[in-house]
């Protein structure tokens, strides 16, 4: 048992939602295009924005009284980011963070940046429901830059 986790129960009598490692959060993903040039570079490529997935979420306080919320790929350690959220009541608010993380497979595997990502994080029983949206992403497969806003929402 970690100091924090115990710090918490002898304080408060009861565990923080907010202080676990590996929980999963199933999620559906959805992507749309910002302009014609990226929504016809999809196309070409045979490329789809949209699919359901898992994500494996951490979360543990951090040193500025927030909670720092890690989410990764299960299957891929090296996708993950980390985004700083504030309690609001039992849950976690997060606005205008910026996360890196791998996108897509294959050759066509790269790096993607999404900016001023915005949503929430919800304890449910057994794991996390996670909603985020950014309006600002980018990722250039096969060099090809291509311009998307995307959104998670948790799959039912």
């Amino acid at each position: 048992m970690n100091l924090a986790l115990v710090l918490t129960l002898v304080v408060t009598g009861s565990p923080d939602l907010w202080e676990f490692d590996g929980l999963t959060a199933k999620v559906q993903a959805k992507g749309a295009t910002k302009d014609r040039l990226s929504a016809a570079a999809l196309t070409r490529l045979g490329l789809r924005l949209e699919g359901a997935g898992s994500l494996k979420v951490s979360a543990h306080a951090n040193t500025v009284g927030g909670v720092t919320l890690h989410l990764e790929d299960p299957n891929d350690a090296k996708a993950s980011c980390d985004l700083y959220a504030t309690r609001e009541g039992d849950d976690l608010k997060f606005t205008d963070s910026r996360c890196a993380f791998p996108a897509f497979s294959g050759q066509l595997r790269t790096n993607a940046v999404c900016r001023k990502i915005s949503g929430t994080a919800k304890r449910v029983k057994d794991g996390v429901a996670l909603e985020a949206s950014s309006p600002d992403c980018n990722v250039s497969p096969m060099g090809v830059p291509l311009s998307l806003s995307g959104s998670v929402t948790p799959a039912g």
